[in-house]
């Protein structure tokens, strides 16, 4: 998705716009994965909606919509919009009636609409570790981010107020794929820059 100056839209910011046009005239859950963005759950609770999250993967992101009946899912990484009403599956046409739609009803621009949403920076990255590592790094991130909230479900996910890290095992490569996100640019270089260092730093 691109807006009228041919800027690329972040995907977590796409699906945030599917999620608002979806949520306004359909109450209910929203499914996302740990490492989709906030402005998730921003949009939702503006419209008195609760926002659950899986494991990484369409096929996980389904089977909770399917156990909560949500309205809407997806996956930010990849925009995908998955609409129930339709089918379950990503949808990247229903996504954009959608868009279409709140532009028609607004009468502004897909610039405009992003602009309006809360504003997050997100950092995505990877590592290489050796396998079986991944207890004892989780451990000392938990320990290096005491006051987080803490969720184990996918690799390790951290919560903090207006920000959080995600740490996970590729099922594909050995390496450890990253992510950070923050209200502001400064604050997540910092937050992903602690946390690479800190992954570096645990003895094998």
């Amino acid at each position: 998705m691109v807006d009228e100056t041919g800027r690329v839209l972040d995907n977590d910011d796409v699906l945030a716009l599917a999620v608002d046009a979806v949520l306004r005239r359909l109450p209910g859950p929203v499914v996302v994965n740990l490492t989709t963005s906030s402005v998730i759950d921003d949009v939702a609770a503006a419209h008195g909606s609760r926002v659950l999250r899986t494991p990484v993967g369409e096929a996980n992101v389904v089977e909770m919509m399917q156990a909560a009946q949500a309205v809407i899912g997806g996956e930010g990484s990849n925009g995908g919009i998955i609409f129930p009403a339709v089918h379950l599956c990503r949808d990247s046409y229903t996504g954009m009636a959608f868009l279409l739609d709140r532009m028609a009803e607004t009468g502004k621009s897909i610039g405009e609409l992003v602009a309006a949403l809360p504003r997050y920076h997100r950092k995505l990255g990877k590592v290489a570790y050796a396998h079986g590592r991944l207890g004892s790094l989780m451990q000392a991130l938990e320990e290096d981010f005491p006051d987080a909230g803490s969720d184990r479900s996918d690799g390790l996910k951290l919560s903090m107020p207006q920000s959080w890290i995600h740490v996970r095992a590729s099922n594909t490569e050995p390496i450890l794929r990253l992510a950070a996100e923050a209200r502001s640019e400064q604050q997540v270089e910092q937050l992903y820059s602690r946390m690479e260092k800190l992954l570096s730093d645990v003895p094998e």
